[in-house]
């Protein structure tokens, strides 16, 4: 779904910046900052993602999203941040949620 979901936006002349592509940048800085092999902690790779998640216009959540701690720090930082979030289904269909509304009406 990954996958997908990225050949998609770039196919829509969007940027795309995986998470993932992001961790692998970390750990290489970190590999070069100290010349060992230690793994970044989580708290590096969060940091290093939520700042690469400041600059982007819009996010798009794959399927099972919610059973990732990280991903749903990135989410808590999209809807702090207004950055536009798009859900994609198992079958790769996109879909956004309506706005909460302001008040209830009566």
């Amino acid at each position: 779904a990954r996958t997908s979901a990225m050949l998609t936006a770039e196919h829509e002349g969007w940027e795309v910046i995986n998470p993932f592509h992001v961790a692998g940048h970390v750990h290489k800085r970190k590999m070069e900052e100290t010349g060992r092999l230690d793994r970044p902690t989580y708290e590096e790779y969060m940091r290093a993602d939520i700042e690469a998640l400041s600059n982007c216009q819009l996010a798009i959540f794959c399927p099972g999203w919610h059973t990732s701690d990280g991903c749903k720090e990135e989410m808590r930082e999209c809807w702090w941040r207004g950055i536009e979030v798009i859900f994609m289904r198992e079958d790769g269909q996109l879909f956004t949620l309506p706005p909460k509304p302001l008040h209830s009406p009566h």
